[in-house]
């Protein structure tokens, strides 16, 4: 998994940050988003619950 540069420009940080959005993969989008941000599976139950 890749680290997100440190310091990068904001045109790096958009340009990394849609590269790790795009792969669909909640490892790669970890080091951009709060901790308490839980991914869901679309329809599933927990989030039709507000869990």
């Amino acid at each position: 998994m890749k680290e997100p540069d440190k310091t990068p420009s904001n045109d790096t940080l958009v340009r990394e940050f849609v590269e790790a959005f795009n792969t669909k993969d909640a490892d790669r989008l970890a080091p951009y988003l709060h901790p308490d941000v839980v991914f869901h599976a679309y329809g599933d139950e927990r989030c039709a619950a507000g869990v």
